[in-house]
Protein backbone atom coordinates (compact mmCIF):
# COMPACT_ATOMS: atom_id res chain seq x y z
CA UNK A 1 0.00 0.00 0.00
CA UNK A 2 1.01 3.89 -0.56
CA UNK A 3 1.72 6.12 1.78
CA UNK A 4 0.05 8.74 -0.47
CA UNK A 5 -3.58 9.43 -0.22
CA UNK A 6 -5.47 8.53 -3.52
CA UNK A 7 -6.99 12.19 -3.77
CA UNK A 8 -3.31 13.67 -4.08
CA UNK A 9 -2.18 10.92 -5.93
CA UNK A 10 -4.81 11.90 -9.29
CA UNK A 11 -3.22 15.64 -8.62
CA UNK A 12 0.31 14.90 -8.36
CA UNK A 13 -0.69 12.81 -12.18
CA UNK A 14 -2.32 15.89 -13.49
CA UNK A 15 0.43 18.16 -12.35
CA UNK A 16 3.03 15.95 -14.18
CA UNK A 17 0.80 15.76 -17.25
CA UNK A 18 0.16 19.66 -17.65
CA UNK A 19 4.41 20.23 -16.60
CA UNK A 20 4.72 17.41 -19.91
CA UNK A 21 2.51 19.16 -22.20
CA UNK A 22 3.80 22.85 -20.80
CA UNK A 23 7.53 21.35 -22.05
CA UNK A 24 5.87 20.42 -25.47
CA UNK A 25 4.47 23.62 -26.04
CA UNK A 26 7.69 25.47 -24.91
CA UNK A 27 9.34 22.89 -27.50
CA UNK A 28 7.10 23.75 -30.12
CA UNK A 29 7.49 27.51 -29.33
CA UNK A 30 11.22 27.18 -29.80
CA UNK A 31 10.94 25.44 -33.20
CA UNK A 32 8.51 27.60 -34.61
CA UNK A 33 10.65 30.70 -33.34
CA UNK A 34 13.81 28.99 -34.80
CA UNK A 35 11.94 28.41 -37.86
CA UNK A 36 10.65 31.97 -38.38
CA UNK A 37 13.86 32.82 -37.27
CA UNK A 38 15.78 31.34 -40.48
CA UNK A 39 12.66 32.47 -42.92
CA UNK A 40 14.04 36.16 -41.85
CA UNK A 41 17.73 35.04 -42.05
CA UNK A 42 16.79 34.08 -45.24
CA UNK A 43 14.75 36.89 -46.76
CA UNK A 44 17.38 39.03 -45.60
CA UNK A 45 19.85 37.56 -47.57
CA UNK A 46 17.58 37.81 -50.55
CA UNK A 47 17.01 41.25 -50.03
CA UNK A 48 20.73 42.09 -50.05
CA UNK A 49 21.97 40.34 -52.63
CA UNK A 50 18.72 41.98 -54.82
CA UNK A 51 20.11 45.43 -53.35
CA UNK A 52 23.62 44.69 -54.25
CA UNK A 53 22.24 43.05 -58.21
CA UNK A 54 20.24 46.30 -58.33
CA UNK A 55 23.16 48.25 -57.56
CA UNK A 56 25.01 46.67 -60.18
CA UNK A 57 22.83 47.01 -62.97
CA UNK A 58 22.23 50.61 -61.86
CA UNK A 59 25.67 51.04 -62.56
CA UNK A 60 25.91 49.15 -65.79
CA UNK A 61 23.26 51.27 -66.91
CA UNK A 62 24.87 54.43 -65.90
CA UNK A 63 28.09 53.64 -67.22
CA UNK A 64 26.64 52.65 -70.42
CA UNK A 65 24.51 56.04 -70.84
CA UNK A 66 27.49 58.26 -70.39
CA UNK A 67 29.45 56.14 -73.23
CA UNK A 68 25.72 56.98 -74.98
CA UNK A 69 26.29 60.63 -73.83
CA UNK A 70 29.88 61.02 -74.68
CA UNK A 71 29.86 59.41 -77.95
CA UNK A 72 26.88 61.80 -79.15
CA UNK A 73 28.73 64.59 -77.96
CA UNK A 74 32.14 63.46 -80.03
CA UNK A 75 30.00 62.79 -83.39
CA UNK A 76 28.54 66.45 -83.11
CA UNK A 77 31.79 67.84 -82.70
CA UNK A 78 33.16 66.08 -85.43
CA UNK A 79 30.20 66.96 -87.65
CA UNK A 80 30.97 70.92 -86.90
CA UNK A 81 34.17 70.63 -87.62
CA UNK A 82 33.39 68.72 -91.04
CA UNK A 83 30.83 71.46 -92.08
CA UNK A 84 33.13 74.02 -91.23
CA UNK A 85 36.16 72.28 -93.47
CA UNK A 86 33.55 72.32 -96.11
CA UNK A 87 32.45 76.07 -95.19
CA UNK A 88 36.04 77.03 -95.92
CA UNK A 89 36.70 74.79 -98.95
CA UNK A 90 33.53 76.72 -100.34
CA UNK A 91 34.91 79.82 -99.51
CA UNK A 92 38.08 79.16 -101.51
CA UNK A 93 36.98 77.71 -104.27
CA UNK A 94 35.03 81.08 -104.65
CA UNK A 95 37.49 83.23 -104.08
CA UNK A 96 39.62 81.09 -106.83
CA UNK A 97 36.41 81.69 -109.18
CA UNK A 98 36.58 84.96 -108.39
CA UNK A 99 40.11 85.60 -109.36
CA UNK A 100 39.51 83.77 -112.40
CA UNK A 101 36.47 85.84 -113.39
CA UNK A 102 38.59 88.95 -112.40
CA UNK A 103 41.67 87.64 -114.73
CA UNK A 104 39.06 87.02 -117.35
Amino acid sequence: MSVVPAGIKGHIKRKAIREGIDMLEAKYMQKDSQLKSNALEARIKRLVFEEQRAKKLTDIATEKAEKLLKARERHERELHEKLFRQQQKMEEIEKVAEKNRQMK
